[in-house]
């Protein structure tokens, strides 16, 4: 072994994992044996020292690798790391201390924080038929860093299902959450296909405390196993177990979900009851030419030159409020969020505009039976007046009369 890591996480249920560098004179290189994640348990790394080759005597292999770790720990050769890797916000609620892990949290500036607040209006002003809708998912974004935290506290965050027509700005909103804490990446923008599975949902959600944008979810809950998981997964630190060589080991459920889909809803009630249910109606959809202002104004399908990014400075925001202050996490979280605007506004000496404070009401099977009359009213109304436009009322001899005008 060149270099040894030990890995024990301090406030994850996870067992002690190694990385381990190592040189042999059957390689011209050096490897390392790791895990997912940070490391690797021993029934891991001696699994894969026998299939490479490297091991004469494959039965003495993992007394040997147990012996060399322990002698390395005691002559204190190993390097012993007590934190998590995974980007996130953790928290212990017996010592009451939270942990940033691999996020910015450098305290902000006016200008900053001006600039900031100048997004936010600009985007009230794109989604000026529903403000109410974007307050509250602005809200959930800023609070989803802190679901994993949440449950280590006994509390939990419902996921977001926005549904409702194609075109209305559901998915758009859902992208302009992800720049709070990062921004949308082929990572955490999916379709439903690649988390379909036990296995793939797990692996979605277990690498960072950031949200995942999941696309036309049908697939999942068409499943009953992922369907049961989703369940487990709101309100559970684990989302999954499975075998680590000889140990049974848990798949930590670090992210939160928002799913976005055009009409369909699960009729599980107790999934349902568990999500934060929003619906977009017919009328909310954008026409092309407001699609392309939106783009040309935010970027928002080229991050890397988004003026969105700005919104980051809340995510830093809230987590140094959250980092002074774990304890909030045991509070209603929805205070929590209206609580950390109020902070932000306050430090430039605003007030919070009235549309932040506002909220929108989630819904259930009976609203969106109620929703879809009124869409498909909407509809026949619009097509209506449309048809009125194109009727011609003629004499015997063809001759053009006059319009026929249909009140809608």
């Amino acid at each position: 072994p060149e270099k040894l890591e030990v890995i024990d996480t301090l406030l994850l249920d996870q067992p002690r994992t190694f990385k381990i560098w190592w040189k042999s004179k059957l390689s011209e290189r050096i490897f390392v044996t790791a895990g997912e994640g940070n490391g690797a348990t021993i029934p891991e790394i001696e699994q894969y020292l026998i299939n490479a080759g490297f091991s004469h005597s494959p039965r003495l292999v993992a007394g040997a690798l147990s012996c060399m770790i322990n002698t390395l720990i005691t002559k204190k050769i190993a390097v012993i790391k007590q934190d998590i890797d995974n980007p996130g916000f953790y928290y212990d609620i017996h010592k009451d201390k939270a942990l940033v892990v691999k996020k910015d949290i450098t305290p902000p500036t006016s200008k900053d924080i001006l600039s900031c607040i100048k997004i936010l209006e600009e985007l009230k002003q794109f989604f000026k038929d529903n403000t109410r809708t974007l307050s509250t998912v602005l809200k959930w974004s800023i609070m989803s860093e802190f679901s994993y935290a949440m449950k280590q506290a006994g509390k939990w965050l419902p996921w977001m299902y926005l549904k409702g027509s194609a075109g209305s700005g559901k998915t758009t909103l859902a992208k302009v959450g992800l720049f709070i804490y990062g921004e949308p990446t082929p990572t955490n923008n999916i379709g439903g296909s690649s988390a379909d599975t036990v296995a793939r949902l797990g692996a979605v959600i277990s690498q960072s405390c950031d949200f995942i944008l999941i696309n036309e979810p049908a697939a999942m809950f068409n499943r009953k196993s992922t369907n049961e998981m989703v369940k487990v997964c709101v309100e559970s630190t684990t989302g999954r177990s499975k075998f680590r060589g000889s140990y049974y080991g848990s798949i930590p459920a670090f992210s939160p979900v928002l799913f976005t889909a055009n009409q369909y809803l699960p009729e599980d009630d107790a999934l349902l009851r568990r999500m934060y249910v929003l619906s977009f109606s017919y009328s909310q959809r954008k026409s092309e030419h407001e699609k392309k202002m939106f783009e040309d104004k935010f970027h928002i399908d080229t991050p890397s030159i988004s003026p969105l990014q700005k919104l980051g400075v809340i995510g830093r925001f809230a987590l140094r409020h959250l980092l002074s202050n774990p304890s909030k996490l045991l509070d209603d979280w929805t205070e929590v969020a209206d609580e950390i605007l109020h902070l932000f506004y306050n430090e430039v000496g605003s007030e919070v505009p009235f549309w932040l404070t506002e909220w929108a009401e989630s819904e259930n099977l009976d609203d969106f039976d109620d929703n879809q009359r009124e869409d498909l009213r909407s509809f026949f109304v619009s097509q209506f007046n449309q048809a009125s436009k194109n009727i011609i009322i003629t004499d015997e001899y063809g001759n053009k009369k006059s319009t026929l005008d249909i009140d809608g």
